[in-house]
């Protein structure tokens, strides 16, 4: 961190007071983020209790995945281009590499050891997803491996969806209690 900011305490402020003025259902809280806001997403995931449901990380890292210590399992999707020239997949001395994050959500939400693999061909980008099921309470992993992309907010089509399309379809269905579908 680089400031004495309470920014985790700040965001459950802010859903305190939103939840009191809005109709949102505790239940069905999210985090995403690109880069900076990928870390961040991954730090409310670790650091709040009971808060987050699902979470959607886009071209950014996990820092220290030893300190993290989730209340209960989180799917998660992960989202990370081979060639990012911003924040390598194989991560540094700072962040976790992108495998290392993926085995470390496996294991916390206890699933599957073994994905269910896909690919896309998009011309110079081949995207691959990796899913992994069968997490306590439903809870999964999803790894978007991005060959040849960049530092970016995907803008893929897959399979006639767009990737933030993807990411909702995710999400949606997570709930504190585990995936309703």
């Amino acid at each position: 961190n680089k400031s004495n900011t309470d920014d985790i305490g700040f965001i459950e402020t802010l859903l305190d007071g939103l939840q009191e003025t809005l109709s949102i259902d505790p239940n069905r809280i999210y985090a995403t983020g690109f880069s900076n806001g990928a870390m961040f997403a991954y730090a409310l995931a670790c650091f709040t209790e009971g808060l987050i449901a699902g979470v959607a990380a886009v071209s950014g890292l996990q820092l220290n995945l030893e300190d993290c210590a989730p209340s209960h399992p989180i799917s998660v999707l992960i989202a990370h281009s081979t060639t990012d020239d911003v924040i390598p997949y194989a991560g540094s001395s700072d962040v976790a590499s992108v495998d290392q994050t993926v085995s470390f959500w496996r294991t916390v939400n206890q699933s599957s050891t073994e994905a269910e693999e896909s690919n896309h061909n998009l011309g110079d980008e081949t995207v691959w997803l990796y899913t992994y099921r069968e997490g306590t309470n439903g809870a999964q992993v999803l790894h978007y491996k991005v060959e040849n992309g960049k530092h970016e907010w995907f803008d893929h089509n897959l399979a006639g969806e767009s990737f933030t399309s993807l990411v909702w379809d995710f999400l949606s269905p997570q709930t504190l209690s585990g995936r309703k579908d």
